[in-house]
Parts: C-alpha cells; sequence; structure tokens
C-alpha cells in the first residue's frame, strides 16, 4: 500500500486546502474505510470529507502504474483509493504519529482478513470435534452445536483465534497459548498471547456442563467498529470427556445476530422459554406478549 498524510502546497503539489489530507492506495478488501474512520475518531480527527473510488488497475510487478481499466475488465486487479480530509494538523510530529496508527490499523485489517477463511475453517473443526464428544449432556450439546452453525452463518465475523491448553502449575490451574495456532488479530502487536491462572469461576465454569463461554473481551476492536471485542469460548476435551483446553475465537457479532428475534437465537432460546415458565404467564397472551416484547428489546 501507499500511504501519506500531509498539508498540501502550492509549491511542492500545486494546490492547496485549509483541511490536512491522508490519502491510501490499497488492494481493495473489507473493513478499509470503516477502521480508518474509527482510527481517526480515536486519534481525535473529525473527517470532513470521504472519497472512495475502487479502480481496476494494470501495473508492473514492482507496483508502478501502467494503465486503468474499466471494472468490468479482466486484466489488472481493483484497487481501493481512499480520500479523507481532516481537520488541519500543523505540526510534523503529530502528523508522524497519525500516520504510524494508520499503519497499525492497516496491519490489523489485512492480519484479519487475510485469516477470515482459516477462522472458518477452524470454527467447523471445532463443530466437528464438538459433534464428536460422546460425554456431553446431549441436550446442551445439541444447543451449543446449533448456536456455533447460527454464528458461523454470517452473524459472527471472525477477527482472532488462539488455542489454549489446560495445564497444572504449581498447584494451580493455567490455560496456555498453543503455539502457531494463533489467527487473526492474535498474530500481530501485543496480542502475541500468554498463560494465564483460571479463578475460581473460570474453574466452576471448567467443571460445568456448560460447553460454550460467551462474553466481552476486555479490549476494543481496531477492525470494522470501534466496540468492546466479543469473546467465544469453547471447550476442547480429551477422549475421556475431560476439558483439557479451549479454542477462543475474537470477533463482532453481525447487525444479523443482533436482530434477530431472541426467540429464535439457540441456547438463548432455552433461557427465554425459562423465564417464561417461571413467570408463569402464557406467551400467547398479553402478558407473555409483552414480556416477550420486553426480552427482545
Amino acid at each position: 500500500h501507499k500511504l501519506r498524510v500531509y498539508n498540501p502546497t502550492l509549491k511542492r503539489d500545486g494546490w492547496e486546502s485549509s483541511n490536512t489530507i491522508v490519502e491510501l492506495v490499497h488492494d481493495n478488501m473489507p473493513f478499509l474505510v470503516d477502521s480508518l474512520s474509527m482510527t481517526l475518531d480515536r486519534t481525535g480527527y473529525a473527517i470532513r470529507l470521504t472519497v472512495h473510488p475502487l479502480i481496476r488497475c494494470v501495473r508492473t510487478s514492482g507496483g508502478r502504474l501502467k494503465d486503468v481499466k474499466p471494472r468490468k475488465s479482466k486484466q489488472g486487479t481493483v484497487d481501493s483509493f481512499i480520500r479523507l480530509e481532516i481537520r488541519k494538523e500543523s505540526r510534523a510530529d503529530r502528523l508522524r504519529t497519525l500516520a504510524e496508527e494508520i499503519e497499525k490499523t492497516l496491519t490489523d485489517v489485512r492480519a484479519a482478513v487475510k485469516d477470515w477463511q482459516p477462522m472458518q475453517d477452524r470454527m467447523q473443526s471445532v463443530i466437528a470435534q464438538l459433534e464428536a464428544q460422546q460425554h456431553a449432556d446431549p441436550d446442551r450439546k445439541r444447543e451449543s452445536l446449533e448456536l456455533l452453525r447460527w454464528l458461523a452463518a454470517e452473524r459472527f465475523t471472525f477477527l482472532g483465534y488462539r488455542q489454549y491448553r489446560l495445564n497444572k502449575k504449581k498447584g494451580e490451574l493455567e490455560l496456555t497459548p498453543i503455539r502457531g495456532s494463533a489467527l487473526g488479530l492474535n498474530t500481530v502487536g501485543n496480542r502475541r498471547g500468554s498463560a494465564h491462572v483460571l479463578s475460581p469461576a473460570m474453574q466452576r465454569y471448567r467443571r460445568s456442563s456448560e460447553l460454550l463461554l460467551i462474553t466481552k473481551a476486555n479490549s476494543r476492536s481496531t477492525v470494522h467498529r470501534p466496540s468492546y471485542l466479543d469473546y467465544l469460548g469453547v471447550k476442547a476435551f480429551n477422549e475421556k470427556g475431560e476439558a483439557v483446553g479451549e479454542h477462543r475465537f475474537i470477533g463482532l457479532f453481525t447487525s444479523q445476530a443482533y436482530s434477530a428475534p431472541v426467540g429464535q437465537i439457540p441456547l438463548v432460546r432455552e433461557k427465554i422459554t425459562e423465564i417464561l415458565d417461571r413467570a408463569g404467564l402464557d406467551p400467547t397472551g398479553h402478558r407473555g406478549k409483552a414480556l416477550i416484547h420486553i426480552l427482545n428489546n
């Protein structure tokens, strides 16, 4: 890619602007514009103009532009040309810092996009392993598998993955990352992974019949949306049915997941049924419908 963060001048560029200009040429891929916008917002720069044409370019092996073709042409590749105008930043050191932050974001975007299919494949492998597990509670297993399949059907944006092994060290149980298992965001920056001792709550979860752990991670996504990452943990078992580790996916629930009626979401729908049963309400009655409306919203 090529990135430029600058203030144009008449002498150097032949034009000038009251705004600072961010220009990027990159292989076209998902999440570029929204991730760049997030970075600028996070660093305190409001975007005043966004221009984003997709152009089919023919280039030399060294990347030099030779020709531009119609979008429907089979020649060349489609490149993403992005130009953002932000409020004027005069300090050269801040322009350099902004460019560095954008570079970090681009690294994260490429890592997530490059490993998207391997993460999808890993989820299918985890589903197959869980299907083969003979010691799990049948009802819990069925709903957990349904939920994983439901999420894999474009309801979860996979951004990172790592597998952990359960070890006993100095009398304490800890989860240790398995070398070489990381994908996506977990392969870059300070997300290399480290061992951590299981808390009492995590030890109870390990002994329970639950197969999944779904919660929020403690860091915000640098890709796609600035939300706290969603954490999806799936227990790994040995042949005896003992929990010996975890498959940990991080990502973001999609709009499809958030807009789905809760009564149609595997595992969650069980909780809805139990709430209605405890409340003693007929789901087809006025009060039952009111409660379902509250739960949906």
